[in-house]
């Protein structure tokens, strides 16, 4: 009798611990296969590319919409931002400045494959179709300003220390804002006439298509021109 008590106690004392034991195993077996599946997704998940830009009427901005929803770019048209915006920029010796309308969308499309699509919609010989990167060391640069004016879009542009300046209106609660495309050697010029009046710039580099970026170069005033004189 005591040792079949004695022998059921150790059995009890052995049973506990391989118990928890085989617990502990499957639990961390499931917290391995966790982790391994959100390191696949982790992998797998494409970067979201910010895709930006303009055309010159509702008809024409309806074609590029239904083409990036066509190709899978988003998921929907509800997915794609679209705005009034105003242009301005240097041609025939003087400051023009056009009604636009922008077009944005993020996609987890290469941008290389978004831009095909862009410019195989677009009723522009040389669309602007751009979106930002990594690199610091860029030669081309999109700058942000809040509170831009009118006045300050057509200076810019008069200047040539920037190849467009889009002026997007206040609305929602948001200032009017100008979106100034230029390249890297004109920034220090952009900053000087910005906060001259009173605003800040806030940068970013970008990549576009080749023609939009060789006519944004051609556009802006040359190293040693008088680009920063007023």
């Amino acid at each position: 009798s005591r040792s079949r008590m004695a022998f059921c106690r150790r059995r009890l004392v052995i049973a506990v611990p391989c118990s928890l034991l085989a617990l502990t195993a499957a639990s961390t077996r499931r917290v391995r296969l966790a982790q391994a599946y959100d390191s696949s997704l982790s992998m797998s998940a494409a970067p979201m590319v910010l895709v930006t830009t303009t055309t010159d009427a509702p008809k024409a901005s309806a074609a590029l919409q239904d083409a990036i929803v066509r190709n899978q770019l988003v998921a929907s048209a509800a997915d794609i931002s679209v705005e009034d915006i105003r242009s301005y920029y240097w041609w025939n010796g003087a400051v023009q400045n056009d009604a636009e309308i922008r077009i944005a969308f993020q996609t987890s499309a290469p941008f290389d494959a978004a831009r095909k699509v862009v410019e195989k919609a677009h009723t522009y010989d040389t669309p602007m179709v751009i979106s930002e990167t990594q690199d610091k060391g860029a030669s081309f640069w999109r700058g942000d300003v809040e509170g831009g004016t009118e006045q300050l879009a057509a200076e810019l542009a008069g200047a040539r220390v920037v190849a467009c300046a889009q002026l997007a209106p206040a609305g929602g609660g948001k200032p009017a804002t100008l979106a100034l495309k230029t390249v890297a050697h004109a920034k220090a010029a952009v900053e000087a006439r910005v906060h001259a009046a009173g605003l800040a710039v806030a940068w970013a580099p970008i990549t576009g298509n080749a023609g939009y970026l060789k006519w944004l170069d051609e556009e802006t005033m040359p190293r040693g021109g008088n680009a920063g004189k007023k």
